[in-house]
Order: structure tokens, then sequence, then C-alpha cells
């Protein structure tokens, strides 16, 4: 809902989902000529030409020979009436078809902006909605890692009620850990990153998709390396607070869709007309 932004969204970010058609010229009637006007001009030119030819008629002692029968100015009179009359209805059909296709156009964009709009909310929403499933197991993972020794043996279990060597378990504490996050919060976020594009909420997901990439293929694996390397129990906090950092981020995406992606049928027009306000005449 390409759709240009609307979001606000020129999103320099740019916005957006992109409108499929050209905004219509929808052009104020004040600055319309009036075809009604235009036929009254033209009717007074000729009742002008006529009544100047009578005069002149008659300056000149005219007679029926030169005026014609009374018959034929009927005639004529008619003729001319309905010819006026017909070209004021076609002008007139032509005015009303002009409207409804520019009715029928603006009906189009708005509904295609909420539905982008639409759209967008929901991906953002489901986004955050993973995140926040997921934040357990990253607390998870972090106290497994604060509660090992301060140094230890890969080789042994860590205590008597695991069976298992310890760096066996680190390594399956991790791999579930990623493949929890793999399946539920990285879907949301590639399909987030492709809506938002071309909105004002383009930059800020870019942002936490660069942060959850830092958080996950980072500093996951880095206090996984340094465990498995110096058998030593790894600082987790820089972790911590970068997780934090991410979560923290929840309020701002919620205050720019409360902003750029009001789904009100007052807001949405007038931001569908301002869009177009360039193309027109």
């Amino acid at each position: 809902m390409t759709t240009q932004n609307l979001t606000g969204d020129q999103p320099e970010s740019g916005d957006e989902p992109k409108t499929t058609g050209h905004p219509v010229a929808l052009v104020p009637n004040g600055q319309r000529p009036s075809a009604t006007w235009s036929i009254v001009g033209a009717t007074c030119g000729l009742a002008a030409i006529v009544v100047g030819l009578v005069a002149l008629g008659l300056a000149n002692h005219w007679g029926i020979a030169q005026f014609g029968t009374v018959s034929t100015w009927v005639f004529g009179s008619v003729t001319l009436t309905a010819l006026v009359l017909a070209f004021s209805e076609s002008r007139r059909s032509i005015r009303e078809s002009a409207k409804s296709e520019e009715r029928t156009e603006l009906q189009r964009q708005i509904d295609h902006e909420i539905d982008r709009r639409r759209e967008t909310s929901k991906a953002i929403a489901d986004l955050w909605s993973a995140i926040a499933a997921e934040a357990l197991s990253v607390n998870d993972v972090l106290n497994f890692f604060d509660d090992l020794p301060y140094s230890f043996d890969l080789n042994v279990a860590r205590n008597e009620e695991v069976s298992t060597p310890l760096a066996v378990e680190i390594h399956d504490v991790v791999k579930a850990f990623v493949q929890g996050w793999l399946h539920n919060v990285e879907g949301p976020l590639l399909y987030a990153l492709v809506v938002t594009k071309g909105t004002k909420l383009d930059q800020p997901t870019r942002q936490l998709n660069k942060d959850v990439r830092s958080l996950v293929d980072g500093a996951i694996p880095a206090l996984t390396n340094f465990a498995m390397t110096q058998q030593h129990i790894p600082e987790t906090q820089p972790v911590r607070d970068l997780f934090s950092s991410i979560t923290k981020r929840r309020q701002d995406f919620l205050d720019l869709m409360r902003d750029h992606l009001a789904l009100d049928w007052a807001t949405v027009t007038s931001a569908v007309m301002e869009s177009s306000a360039p193309n027109r005449l």
C-alpha cells in the first residue's frame, strides 16, 4: 500500500507496500470553466448575430425573400435549441463520469492504504509477540552460564544430577535456544523488514534486525566459545544489556504505529489526499 508511503511515511525509509495506480487529478470545481456559462455565452452570441441581421434587414427593407418564412425561422430555432441542449447534456455527462471515476479511484486508494497499514501493524505486532515469547529462553540460557562453576572441566558432568559431559550440555543448551529463536522470531522479523520498507518504521526495524543479529549471531556464540575454550564462566551482563536494549524499543514501535499507521477513515483519507496533491492540476 509502488504505494507511495502514506505512513507519514515517506518512510525515509520509506514508507510503503505502494499504491498500484496513479493518483487521480482532483481539480476543485471552482477551477473548472462552467459548461453552463459557456452555453449561455454561445447563446448570447448567436442571439446578438440574429438581432444584428434583423436590424440590418429592417434598415434595408428586406422582405420574405431575404428573411425567409416564419416556418423556416421556427424550424431553425428548434434545431438550434436541440443542439444546445444536446451539447449541454453531453458536457454534463462527461463531467459526472469524470467525477465518478475520481471518486472510485480515491476510494480504491483509501482501501489500499487501509489494507497496507493493517498489514504493517500486524507484522510489527507479530514480531514483538515473538520476541516477548523468546525472552524467557534468553534468560534461561544466560542463567545457565551464570550457574556454571567459576572454572570447570568440559569432560565431566556439571553436577551429579547431570550425566552428560559439560561440553555436550553447553552445546545442547545453546542449540536449543538458537533453534527456538530461529523458529519463532526470524520469520516475523523478515516479514516485518519487507512490509515496513518505505515507511517511518523502516529504519527502526532495520536497526532492530541489526541488534538481533548481534545477539543471536554474535553475543550468544561468543559466550559459548569463551566457555568452551577457556573452561571458565563467561560474563553474561553485556548480553543481558543488549537484549534489554532490544526489548525496551517496543514502546518506540508502538508510538510510531499510532502516529503513522492509524486506521480511522478520516486520517487515512487525509493522508491519501495529501500524497496525491502534487499530481493535481
